[in-house]
């Protein structure tokens, strides 16, 4: 039998009790310490599972005053099966505002809005272990549904834990890519059309050598392996004509001078020819891209990048990044209302829907002169 850790016992211990109506909106909880003495464990402990509400969105927090509940949060639990959860990997991103989670919301919450939702939002990290537990959370609150971003690392997590977790009746939506093994609607970007673009667009540039650049295990993440695929559809049909290459760079951010030795070998590799470079993500091109600024490369001249998300991101000298923009608004709104239909039809096929990708022309690629 399956041993729930202590912070997930105080969490569920504060939710059970905001829906019971025992703490009512802005009403002030126990005092770590309290809560420390209640359940016989550490503050750390105590902190952990408190912190897991804020991202959650079930309470809030304030320095040298204590933590209390949301007042959105009992508005919606008072409103029972009205309330879709949208749980979202972006919890480190939440004091800035991402292009991606902005525009999902409004496409989630414009049509669930029309219909009558309300839209709870639940934030957790982006690794597979903090989505799990905050699926777990989620699904036993009064949520009609749940609209579910992917977390990366997902299947880390072990195939019957996953399998228990999504089977059943309970109205699952996915988004950005589905968890193999399990048949839950999903809604994502054409990644493969994307991945077409990026590539034949560094070829239609003249670059001589172009590389696929991922941080992200392609094992792991399905968006991730079909780049992957549609890059090599582009090499198929271009072999003999460019040289194609593909790296993995799997190692934490931090350690810039591991990634900047693998630039500046490519870049001894192939001296005097001009690189194209089709990053997995946009904020992994800003990455490479002031790696190369550091080793003095002229971008794009010498190297061009694509990058893929459209995320708006400021490069330190104000170019603009060119990229595979993905139509998040229209992501969110695909979202919703397959939820919607779900709801309706439990018996519905658990089709995958696919948004259209669009090419922004950016500052970092440029035809040869």
């Amino acid at each position: 039998m399956e041993t729930i850790p202590k912070y997930r016992e105080i969490m569920d211990y504060i939710q059970e009790q905001i829906q019971n109506h025992v703490y009512q909106q802005n009403a002030k909880l126990p005092t770590e310490q309290e809560l420390s003495e209640q359940f016989d464990v550490s503050r750390p402990t105590v902190v952990k599972a408190l912190d897991r509400l804020r991202d959650m969105g079930i309470v809030y927090r304030v320095q040298g005053s204590g933590t209390f509940v949301n007042e959105g949060y009992t508005a919606a639990t008072q409103q029972g099966s009205n309330i879709i959860s949208v749980v979202l990997p972006f919890a480190q991103y939440r004091d800035t505002a991402r292009l991606d989670e902005m525009n999902i919301l409004k496409g989630i919450e414009k049509r669930l809005s029309q219909h009558g939702f309300f839209t709870m939002i639940h934030y957790c990290k982006d690794n597979g272990e903090d989505f799990i537990e905050t699926i777990k959370a989620v699904k036993s609150s009064l949520s009609a549904g749940i609209i579910a971003y992917v977390a990366k690392d997902v299947m880390d997590c072990g195939e019957g834990e996953i399998y228990e977790l999504f089977m059943g009746d309970y109205p699952f939506v996915l988004v950005d890519q589905p968890i193999i093994g399990i048949n839950l609607p999903c809604v994502r970007t054409d990644n493969v059309k994307g991945a077409v673009m990026a590539t034949k667009h560094l070829v239609d540039c003249g670059y001589d050598t172009i590389y696929f650049l991922s941080d992200v295990n392609l094992n792991y993440n399905e968006s991730i392996r079909e780049r992957y695929i549609g890059y090599c559809q582009v090499v198929q049909n271009y072999k003999g004509l460019v040289n194609f290459n593909h790296i993995l760079i799997t190692y934490p951010e931090q350690d810039v001078a591991h990634i900047t030795d693998i630039i500046q070998q490519l870049l001894d590799k192939h001296k005097g020819q001009r690189i194209g470079l089709f990053c997995t993500g946009d904020y992994f091109a800003s990455r490479i891209y002031k790696i190369l600024l550091s080793l003095g490369c002229r971008t794009p001249s010498q190297v061009g990048i694509v990058g893929f998300d459209g995320l708006g991101i400021q490069l330190p000298d104000n170019k603009q990044l060119t990229t595979i923009a993905q139509n998040f608004y229209g992501i969110g709104k695909l979202a919703s209302e397959t939820m919607l239909r779900r709801l309706s039809d439990p018996t519905m096929p658990p089709d995958t829907i696919k948004a259209e990708a669009r090419l922004i022309e950016g500052e970092t690629t440029a035809v040869r002169e």
